[in-house]
């Protein structure tokens, strides 16, 4: 059997308004239609999420369509490795568009369900009933309850969030929580539960920072976490998630949004405060100008950042240590660290970044970076899709000559030439091996003699050794 013509159909369907999926709206969509020498058809549908129908569509005709035309259609492993090995140009929507049209093919010759290829043993699964949005707990609560009356097994709460419905008109998480325990209050422990956001929890980053504050225990019952908000995406970003996750940690924990203003020119010192009260969090702003002592003390075309970070570093300290703050959140992401590592290594001679907890030099307070593991990109595509205010910075974005952006451009030219470098290079952070390096101050070297073993080698020790 061989592919004979691949071809994808382009439409739109009007979609009908609903409390779940938003307005009435025309929604593209598409099918994949894969044609074989024995007559036998693939077929795949091309929807959202993703880069939408119309750029899947581009990039099987022009991309996937020359390499599988004459091709076996049921070798699907090979065509699988063959797609995976173009993933930095075909979106993953677009490959298991093609993979999912493919197993239709396999199926239909083996006149099997797909399922039954694949393994499965039973022919039916169990169904559930799946909500509407509801403005109250105890509207869920009851209706659980009717659908278990009926005889329903599973029911899947659609609480009032989305893309499509105002920021201000989505309820906060404990909104979700609180419906979930009232529908399981109702139901009992017979009825599967399943709960659907509709896209507008960040699953990656909320899970990656719950894993780095784990991982690092930055986070305590009690604690007074003092939230470092410059006003640029970082910031924004790490208070956004802190406030999710306080509303749904086992831990009790206070959030204090903290802002110095620097006095630059220009510096629009009304955003923060009216972002914050409009949020509903508590916050200060300290008043400091750390500007004009800084293009005092720095000649015209140096580096500011040094000094800004002190003048800014011992401010924050002050406030802490004057308000009980217990920990103090920084912004900084996992490309940041990796940037810090290359510049301690070209510039001062040491294999130093910055670590995700860290206790000051002084004993008296902790930082924590909760943001150590996710990407800067990451950081930018939530930033954007929540439309922070952000306020760019006036000292650190003028000045093109600064060897962190040197050190930047050269880690983004080896990423686009070897994906998952910078990855690698965390990892060996979080990896250090101090026997393998030349430091005695990490490894005693001195004392391996004492430590050596004397012993008469075996078959074993010289296979171990092979």
């Amino acid at each position: 059997m061989r592919i004979t013509d691949i071809t994808v159909v382009l439409h739109e369907r009007r979609h009908t308004a609903s409390a779940s999926f938003g307005p009435a709206r025309p929604v593209p969509l598409g099918v994949l239609r894969i044609e074989t020498d024995e007559g036998i058809e693939g077929n795949a549908f091309l929807s959202n999420p993703g880069p939408g129908p119309a750029q899947i569509a581009e990039q099987i005709v022009t991309v996937v369509k020359p390499w599988l035309l004459g091709e076996d259609p049921l070798d699907i492993g090979r065509h699988w490795r063959r797609l995976e090995n173009l993933v930095h140009y075909l979106s993953p929507h677009t490959v298991g568009t093609v993979d999912v049209a493919l197993w239709d093919i396999a199926g239909k010759a083996a006149n099997l369900p797909v399922h039954r290829l694949l393994g499965t043993c039973r022919d039916r699964i169990p169904a559930y009933f799946s909500t509407a949005h509801h403005q109250t707990a105890a509207e869920y609560a009851e209706e659980a309850a009717y659908w278990q009356d009926q005889g329903w097994k599973g029911y899947k709460l659609h609480p009032p969030r989305g893309p499509w419905i105002p920021r201000d008109s989505v309820p906060p998480v404990d909104f979700d929580i609180e419906a979930c325990a009232a529908v399981r209050d109702a139901t009992g422990d017979s009825m599967t539960l399943m709960l659907d956001s509709s896209w507008s929890y960040s699953y990656t980053d909320a899970l990656r920072v719950g894993q780095a504050i784990q991982d690092y225990a930055m986070i305590r019952a009690g604690d007074k976490v003092m939230v470092c908000l410059s006003g640029g995406k970082d910031s924004y970003t790490l208070l956004d998630i802190l406030l999710s996750l306080q509303r749904s940690a086992p831990v009790r924990f206070e959030i204090t949004a903290v802002n110095l203003d620097q006095k630059q020119p220009g510096f629009p010192a009304e955003v923060l405060p009216r972002y914050l009260e409009d949020l509903g969090v508590r916050f200060r702003i300290i008043e400091q100008n750390t500007y004009a002592v800084v293009k005092r003390v720095i000649p015209d075309g140096k580096t500011m950042c040094g000094l800004c970070s002190r003048l800014r570093r011992g401010a924050l300290y002050r406030f802490a240590a004057e308000n009980g703050i217990t920990k103090i959140a920084l912004g900084h992401h996992r490309d940041d660290i990796v940037e810090t590592l290359f510049l301690n290594m070209f510039f001062g001679g040491r294999l130093k970044a910055m670590p995700p907890k860290l206790l000051s030099e002084n004993r008296r307070h902790i930082v924590i970076r909760p943001l150590a593991y996710v990407t800067e990109a990451s950081i930018a595509c939530y930033a954007a899709a929540r439309e922070f205010p952000i306020i760019p910075c006036t000292l650190c974005g003028s000045q093109t000559n600064m060897q962190r952006l040197v050190v930047k451009n050269m880690l983004r030219e080896w990423e686009q030439k070897f994906p998952g470098r910078i990855e690698s290079i965390f990892s060996s952070i979080c990896n250090v091996a101090g026997s393998q390096l030349a430091d005695p101050a990490l490894f005693d070297f001195a004392g391996l003699d004492g430590r050596r073993t004397i012993l008469p080698m075996t078959e074993t020790d010289e296979d171990a050794l092979a």
